[in-house]
């Protein structure tokens, strides 16, 4: 069973239509649950334990990212084959769902696979964004799949990540 864990509600409407308060989870398929996290790693942990503890034997991270490269450009997703965490460990991503999510994307939207690093906090600014890549060799930052991939490894499940880029590098929030 796969269990998605999102972290805001506008995230959300991008895969489903259904409504999910925060801390809470549906189950959207027959074999799909997903949880509303709400921002940052405690909270896209505690998401990810609620789904193993409904019958979660998969994690995807789903959301939204912001560029750390010039070239990667809004609306592109990213598929990491690793994200680094923000204490410096490295978290490497199921390589065969990989591949298979790779290649059905691929045809149809711009997919990159760079690293994905995570911040402690909305990286707001092109400077915070340029120092974040300078220390990571990151392409895209998010505050939530390195946590989904902690929880993954701990229970020995299949993780993955996919985010769209929603600001790019000169974006300021």
């Amino acid at each position: 069973m796969l269990g998605i864990v999102v972290a805001l509600s506008r995230e959300l409407k991008s895969l489903t239509r259904q409504t999910i308060a925060v801390g809470e989870w549906k189950a959207i398929t027959g074999n799909t649950l997903v949880a509303l996290s709400g921002i940052g790693a405690e909270r896209a942990y505690a998401a990810g334990s609620l789904l193993i503890s409904q019958g979660a034997t998969a994690l995807l991270s789903w959301g939204y990212a912001a560029a750390l490269d010039e070239r990667v450009s809004a609306g592109c997703l990213i598929l990491p084959e690793r994200i680094i965490g923000s204490n410096g460990e490295i978290h490497r991503v199921n390589p065969e769902w990989h591949r298979r999510l790779y290649r059905t994307l691929e045809r149809k939207h711009p997919v990159r696979t760079d690293t994905l690093a995570e911040s402690n906090a909305i990286v707001k600014t092109s400077a915070q964004k340029r120092a974040l890549a300078k220390r990571t060799q990151a392409a895209a930052t998010d505050m939530e799949s390195a946590a989904q991939a902690r929880l993954a490894k701990e229970h020995g499940l299949p993780f993955i990540a996919l985010r769209a880029v929603v600001d790019t590098l000169s974006t300021d929030i």
